[in-house]
C-alpha cells in the first residue's frame, strides 16, 4: 500500500512513511486508497479476540510487512 502527504503528490511506501514519521512538507501521511473487507471478512474478525483484529486489520495497511512482524508488533503493544 502506498502513502501520501497531506501536503504533496509524492508517495511513499507503509515502512517508508513509517520510518519518517511526518512529511519532508510538514504534512501527514495518509493512505492512497483504502483496503476494502468483505462482509463475511467481518463478521470473522466481530467473533475474533483483540490481537487477531489488529493484525488483520494492520495488515492491510502495513504492505511492506510480514505477518508475522505484524504480529510481533500487535503482541508486543497490547
Amino acid at each position: 500500500m502506498k502513502f501520501t502527504s497531506t501536503r504533496s503528490c509524492q508517495d511513499f511506501t507503509s515502512a517508508a512513511a513509517i520510518t519518517r514519521g511526518i512529511a519532508a512538507d510538514g504534512g501527514l501521511f495518509v493512505p492512497c486508497c483504502f483496503p476494502q473487507m468483505s462482509f463475511q471478512k467481518l463478521e470473522e474478525l466481530a467473533e475474533a479476540d483483540y490481537l487477531t483484529r489488529a493484525c488483520e486489520v494492520l495488515k492491510l495497511y502495513l504492505t511492506d510487512y510480514s505477518d508475522e512482524e505484524i504480529a510481533q508488533c500487535v503482541n508486543g503493544a497490547y
